[in-house]
């Protein structure tokens, strides 16, 4: 998967949380958002 330059968005996607529950890049836009991509344990 090619780098996103800087000046442009990052694509849309949905994920669950921990409580799985789900998550859209899109509905945090204007927010800073810091994402950890973590494989789990099991």
């Amino acid at each position: 998967m090619p780098l996103i330059p800087p000046t442009e968005l990052a694509p849309d996607f949905t994920l669950s949380d921990i409580n799985g529950q789900p998550f859209a890049l899109s509905a945090q836009r204007g927010h800073i958002v810091v994402l950890v991509l973590n494989r789990g344990f099991a």
